[in-house]
């Protein structure tokens, strides 16, 4: 079972909790799910659960195929050297600022307040999906 629940951490949970299959797979935001990784993972003694905790959202779609382009790729690679820590509070919010700045004008422009549906689209999420690591969930 995949888990759709992106309203809040307290939904993961309670997704988790009630979910009636015995297998899931959580794909949460790295830095916002954080602090309730310990509480979701007790409920891993009642479900196998595993987790998936890219540093943002944002930066997991930089990393689709659709943006090959070196100044990204070595930006993903080494945040570090493209991130100053007095211009942004998180890394979240650099990427933030990239995807929007990479995507704005094209049929992927991206909003943090809401989620383009093209996101959603075949295409998309193809490649999306091939971005994920191989979790071996049966």
């Amino acid at each position: 079972m995949v888990i759709d629940d992106s309203n809040s951490n307290f939904d993961v949970r309670r997704t988790v909790r009630d979910a009636k299959a015995s297998s899931i797979l959580v794909i949460a935001d790295g830095a916002a799910f954080g602090p309730e990784i310990e509480t979701v993972l007790a409920l891993g003694r009642y479900k196998r659960l595993q987790l998936f905790l890219p540093e943002s959202f944002e930066w997991l779609v930089l990393g689709f195929d659709l943006f090959k382009d070196k100044r990204t790729q070595d930006m993903l690679l080494h945040p570090a050297d493209y991130i100053e820590s007095s211009e942004f509070f998180s890394w979240e919010r650099f990427f933030t600022k990239q995807l929007i700045q990479l995507t704005a004008g094209g049929f992927l422009a991206y909003e943090k307040s809401s989620l383009n549906p093209a996101y959603l689209e075949a295409r998309q999420r193809t490649v999306l999906e091939a971005t994920l690591p191989k979790l071996g969930l049966e």
